[in-house]
């Protein structure tokens, strides 16, 4: 952005309004507000390589996952054909002994369930995020804060509804979001909106 064909008056009111210094002459003032706007785009870049980087991290994250999950459904395959091939073996002529076979299949395969780990709480934040920029569109600016309710998790997530220069006034939205316990959204919802360079107590 260019402040040639802004005066010195104009330029002293936009270094107040970025909070930096007004003193000096004109070409100073200008020269102060290009480096500002200069640093605001490697921040703005060092967050998108930020946000490349936890997506890379969530997909390996998810392979390893579904490695788990094939592991473990292995494993109670060979439970079940084991158990079978015992059954055969002992040709038991009694149905009461039928019977009781039958019944314990059934909890065979609940305890093989079971050994499934639950999702770990970075997991679930990283699927409930990128859920919540696929349906909004906008940017995730960072998360505010992470509790278990019943049966999931709640999440308070920042995002960047206006983006703008610099970016100490960017338009953020705070979200509140409800996921289950893999992550997956239930329900969103904005409770706050605020500029980023004010407090979350001047919020609008």
């Amino acid at each position: 952005m260019s402040y040639d064909d802004l005066n010195h008056d104009e330029l002293r009111e936009e270094l107040d309004a970025r909070g930096l210094s007004t003193e000096g002459d004109t070409e100073e003032l200008r020269e102060r507000l290009t480096e500002d706007d200069a640093a605001a785009e490697d921040d703005a870049a060092a967050e998108d390589d930020a946000a490349a980087e936890d997506v890379e991290d969530e997909e390996l994250e998810d392979e390893d996952l579904e490695d788990e999950d094939v592991e473990d459904e292995d494993l109670e395959d060979e439970d079940l054909e084991d158990e079978d091939d015992d059954a055969s073996a002992d040709e038991r002529p009694a149905a009461e002994d039928d019977d009781a076979s039958a019944d314990e299949r059934p909890a065979a395969e609940d305890d093989g369930k079971s050994r499934r780990p639950p999702a770990k709480p970075l997991a679930v934040a990283r699927t409930a995020l990128r859920q919540l920029t696929e349906l909004t569109g906008r940017r995730i600016d960072g998360m505010a804060g992470m509790e278990p309710v019943d049966g999931g998790w709640r999440i308070l997530v920042d995002v960047v509804e206006v983006a703008r220069i610099p970016p100490s006034t960017d338009v953020i939205g705070t979200y509140e979001v409800d996921a289950d316990a893999d992550g997956d959204l239930l329900r969103y919802e904005r409770v706050a909106r605020y500029i980023r360079g004010q407090a979350k107590g001047d919020e609008q």
